[in-house]
């Protein structure tokens, strides 16, 4: 898919002849959607069907994908075509005034008929509600397209961009830092193609004031470095065609848009002059200034230089455009380039410009030279410093882990910036003397919550390694970091072997200390029957339990955050064991109808571990159950026992011996053979309370165990069952107070509890039921129908509700994600046992393509020595021939100046002849 660079709504000039239309676009539920790609409604524009394509999950990356699509390009003729000027859309539904933008224009065909922007805004950005571009689960996006017809008939203009002084001067130090321009904001020119340049620039006086006999413009080219500058100014020669003939430097192929810089040269009166002859021995060179104390980059203007001479000798017109004294000492330095990297280095004022390596379209950034005791004070003394402040520098929001939505602040920090950095910024806001207890957590932008792992203390080098967006999570600790993270949190649920109550416990221990440890900590922390007591910790998930620790198993891979731990005495009777007896595990259970209408078994309530003596029959062991849960008579009558293995009941009689049963081996855990009570979900539950001794550094981070609300459950059910026919009498003054509700409401706000509470609490949950069980417990608060003691934990259970229905939600996608991960792994081993029996014929096959290289290289080596003693050869014979044609040229002079005697010696011979003739004559009669 083709992919249009990013420009700004405001560079656009108005074409005549254009028109447009707007298309919005608005998508509900879009956290919902579950489609890699989703197309809007069609809507008509020029002739021709168009509607909005996008990846709600980014199109191969981390943002937002969207494009505009031709909806019948395949019903299209053969070689049709439209140009088109684009603008898309993510309304603010907040602001409107930080709706993002991109606008870019493409000529619409068969092959290429979508094009749009596959970044058009981080997704963490976009789905954070925060920001306004996500409201209520809603988004809006706008699609504005429109056409020139000059465009689509011939596809005869050109898009020229003219940069120019004033554009320099405004945009440097307020929009940007680096290069020169954004050509995304200066002024543009739709232009024929076959219009002659010199008409253009007849244009451009006419736009901008400037003579045409004073406008001289230059081509742009795109430096290996990445950066961008003006290379050489249009000869008379490309002055005379036509605009379609001219291209950038740096960009034969794309003849659709040209950058220029117009350079202009004002008089003292401030008006245009003709511009000065430029030489081959001229350098254009443009400058700023940077003022260390304001921190402020600015745009002085430029200069023609000579390439032999040396910065030296401009330094007095330097100081005159930084309207500094003409003395004054300054320093200077070349900007070379800012990606990835900045590069700036110093220049040696008494070496020539060509010594310096300049060219055409540098920068020199120059400022005062640092004095000893002010320049201290500055953050940024030099160009350098603060060009790499600028590059770096990134504000970064933080939110409270527990509060995200209400406590936020903002800190400008480098990504640079090391972890203590970081940390002493956030202390230093925060008004916290010690750094150390300040822990930080990464944003995941994917479910727009923090991630489960904070960072360790120290665990990254940079900023820039805690970022996936511009959020980071804080909390304050009571304890500093490094010494937390030496420990290892556990939350311990303690049952008391003779009250029908647990308590809450934060057991923190050094990560190397063992259960054991554990244990002696705890019994510190509890009430016990009697002081020899003994103490367990058992693993339980989903109302089984799958682990009895042992005393030597060290704490720190143990995890609690989707297995509750729980901790009891050790019952007498387990010390002293027959042969024969076995300790078994007891489940309560229902039969649940699943979808496919098959009864499937549901585990509910508190597990626990009991003693089989090795005869003791199913009505002995009933006995001992129905003691041990206080179940009354008339309840327990209607339970049934079985023995369960792998989730299949077998039915036990009172006769039977139960031990026998549990005889089978076992091959995933005791866990898969238990005793099961089936019965309904109405059994006495203990009620938690939170130890108040213990420091809750940890006790909310990440856990998904609703153990404390499925006990308040329990506290508040009891409740209703003791006093739902109190309730409706007429009240006494002395026990109950006034209720501002009526006994309907109240009674009709207990049945929707009480259907609330016959289920479970991740039911209620991912039912949809929250708003109808919060709703009916405010109605029974209002209506004064808790008595006092549960007023303040129902109150707190629906201040915590939403923060614990979020992270719930959050861990089942993790799990979700985990089962996922799994799949993917499983594939990836696949591949990996595909690619195993791949590797050794590629690998045998490699190595005989590197023996052939091997060999081809050194008969290359050969053929190089070889070509090198010819060139040799060659050189010499060029020497010799050289010598030679010298020589024969001064042969060939001297046989032209030989012949040149030899002529006027023939020529003073034939007069001698004839004096001679005449003189025979002459003496003739004598003889």
């Amino acid at each position: 898919m083709e992919v249009a660079q990013a420009e700004r709504a405001t560079t656009s000039e108005p074409v005549d002849g254009s028109s447009s239309r707007e298309f919005s676009w608005t998508i509900a539920n879009f956290s919902q959607l579950t489609k890699k790609k989703l197309y809007s409604d069609i809507f008509c524009q020029g002739g021709n069907k168009w509607r909005i394509l996008i990846f709600p999950q980014g199109n191969e990356t981390y943002s937002l994908s969207v494009y505009l699509d031709v909806a019948d390009s395949a019903t299209l003729p053969n070689g049709w075509s439209r140009y088109a000027h684009l603008r898309i859309s993510v309304i603010n539904q907040v602001h409107r005034k930080y709706t993002i933008s991109r606008v870019t224009q493409h000529k619409f065909n068969a092959r290429e008929s979508d094009w749009g922007f596959t970044s058009l805004m981080p997704l963490c950005e976009f789905y954070d509600t925060a920001r306004g571009y996500l409201v209520n689960d809603t988004c809006i996006i706008e699609a504005e397209v429109g056409f020139n017809e000059l465009l689509d008939k011939k596809d005869s203009h050109k898009i020229i961009k003219v940069a120019r002084n004033e554009d320099f001067v405004y945009q440097i130090g307020r929009d940007i830092y680096f290069d020169l321009v954004d050509h995304g904001k200066v002024r543009s020119f739709c232009i024929n193609k076959k219009t002659p340049f010199s008409q253009f620039k007849e244009e451009v006086a006419k736009e901008l004031g400037i003579p045409v006999q004073f406008q001289r413009f230059w081509l742009w080219a795109k430096r290996q470095n990445h950066t961008y500058r003006p290379n050489r100014p249009l000869t008379p020669l490309e002055e005379t065609q036509s605009v379609g003939q001219l291209r950038e430097v740096s960009n034969k192929a794309n003849n659709a848009e040209l950058k220029l810089f117009l350079e202009v040269e004002l008089g003292p009166d401030m008006r245009p002059v003709a511009t000065p002859k430029k030489t081959k021995k001229e350098i254009l060179l443009f400058f700023k200034l940077y003022d260390p104390e304001k921190e402020e980059l600015r745009y002085v203007g430029r200069l023609f230089v000579r390439e032999t001479g040396m910065p030296a000798e401009i330094l007095t017109k330097l100081n005159e455009m930084a309207g500094f004294s003409v003395d004054e000492e300054i320093e200077l330095f070349e900007e070379i380039k800012f990606e990835p990297h900045i590069l700036c280095e110093h220049i040696d004022k008494k070496a020539t410009f060509r010594a310096c390596q300049l060219e055409d379209g540098d920068i020199i950034c120059f400022q005062k030279s640092p004095q000893v005791g002010i320049s201290e004070q500055c953050r940024y003394p030099d160009v350098p410093s603060f060009l790499e402040y600028v590059h770096n520098r990134q504000v970064v929001r933080f939110h409270h882990l527990e509060k995200p939505e209400e406590d936020e602040f903002r800190l400008e920090l480098s990504k640079l910036d090391t972890y203590d950095d970081v940390v002493e910024g956030v202390a230093q806001h925060l008004g916290l003397d010690d750094p150390s207890k300040i822990r930080l957590t990464s944003h995941n932008c994917d479910s727009q919550q923090p991630k489960p792992e904070p960072i360790e203390f120290r665990g990254v080098e940079h900023l820039s390694d805690m970022l996936t967006s511009d959020i980071l999570y804080y909390e304050i600790l009571d304890i500093p970091l490094p010494e937390l993270q030496g420990l290892k949190s556990l939350k311990v649920y303690f049952h008391h072997a003779t009250k029908d109550e647990a308590t809450i416990h934060i057991v923190q221990l050094p990560k190397q200390s063992t259960i054991g440890d554990l244990i002696n900590d705890l019994k510190k922390k509890v009430r016990l029957s009697h002081p020899n007591a003994e103490i367990r910790l058992i693993e339980v998930f989903y109302h089984k339990i799958y682990k009895i620790f042992p005393l030597y198993e060290k704490i720190e891979n143990i995890n609690d955050q989707y297995w509750i731990l729980r901790a009891e005495e050790i019952p007498e009777e387990e010390k002293n064991l027959g042969p024969r007896d076995r300790l078994i595990h007891v489940y309560h259970f229902m039969k649940d109808i699943a979808q496919n209408q098959v009864k499937q078994i549901q585990n509910f309530g508190e597990p626990f571990l009991l003693v089989i003596r090795e005869d003791e029959t199913l009505a002995e062991v009933k006995v001992r159950i129905q003691k041990k849960l206080r179940v009354p008579d008339d309840e327990f009558a209607k339970w049934k026992f079985a023995f369960l293995s792998l989730g299949h009941p077998e039915y036990l009689q009172d006769d039977d011996i139960v031990v026998s049963r549990f005889q089978r081996e076992v091959v995933y855990g005791d866990w898969e053979q238990y005793l099961g009570l089936e019965h309904t979900d109405n059994a006495p539950k203990r009620s938690y309370t939170v130890n108040q001794d213990t420091t809750l550094v940890d006790a909310a981070r990440g856990s998904c165990s609703f153990a404390e609300f499925d006990a308040l459950f329990a506290d508040v059910q009891n409740l209703l069952h003791r006093k739902t026919s109190a309730a409706l009498e007429t009240p006494s003054s002395s026990s109950v107070r006034a209720s501002p509700r009526s006994i309907e409401e109240i009674a009709h706000a207990k049945k929707i509890f009480k259907q609330c509470l016959d289920m479970k609490l991740a039911s209620v949950i991912q039912l949809g039921k929250t708003f109808e069980l919060k709703n009916s417990l405010s109605t029974i608060l209002a209506g004064n129908a808790f008595p006092y003691n549960m007023e303040d934990k129902t109150k707190n259970f629906l201040a915590d509700f939403d923060r614990y229905c979020k992270q719930y939600m959050a861990a089942e996608q993790d799990m979700r994600e985990a089962q996922q991960k799994e799949k993917s792994i499983d594939e990836l081993r696949t591949t990996m046992e595909k690619l195993s029996l791949d590797f050794t014929p590629i690998r045998n096959e490699a190595e005989a393509v590197d023996r052939e290289i091997t060999e081809l290289e050194r008969e290359l080596s050969e053929r190089k020595a070889k070509k090198a003693k010819l060139r040799k050869n060659l050189e010499d014979l060029a020497g010799q021939a050289t010598s030679s044609k010298q020589a024969l040229e001064c042969a060939e002079e001297d046989m032209r100046q030989l012949k040149l005697k030899r002529e006027q010696a023939e020529k003073m011979v034939g007069n001698m002849e004839r004096s001679w003739k005449s003189f025979k004559v002459g003496c003739s009669p004598l003889l």
